[in-house]
């Protein structure tokens, strides 16, 4: 991931997700061909983003900690930039699994937070402010 995010000029890459084995909000951040290296997006999820140094300054300008598990990945683009064609990938030579459950206690990791029934909200209210 390195190797492109240095070679491309990435703002911000993403390993693709085995969509069999993990949760998937984002069909474009799906492993879908075994012959296809990298795909340019305009969306990336937020669960195993790489930041370019300068992107993640850019986001941390805006983050929020009380952001957690949903607005996220908005909020990157909103740090960062809509406008660009070539700036984020999904790198399909490395595939990532998003858990869909723990298996000890069938629930995932998310649900372990205060409130996290809640992130939904909370983002849409800091999302009005900025």
């Amino acid at each position: 991931m390195f190797e492109y995010t240095r070679k491309f000029n990435l703002k911000i890459s993403m390993p693709s997700v085995d969509a069999h084995r993990s949760v998937l909000s984002h069909f474009v951040t799906a492993h879908q061909y075994a012959n296809i290296s990298m795909t340019y997006v305009n969306f990336l999820e937020v669960n195993s983003m790489l930041f370019s140094q300068q992107a993640l300054r850019q986001f941390l300008s805006k983050y929020d900690n009380r952001i957690i598990g949903f607005g996220g990945d908005y909020l990157t683009f909103c740090a960062t930039g809509y406008d660009a064609e070539r700036d984020y990938a999904v790198i399909h030579d490395v595939i990532a699994v998003n858990p869909k459950v723990r298996e000890s206690t069938g629930k995932r990791e998310l649900h372990k937070l205060h409130d996290w029934d809640k992130r939904k909200d909370v983002w849409k209210n800091y999302a009005e402010k900025i």
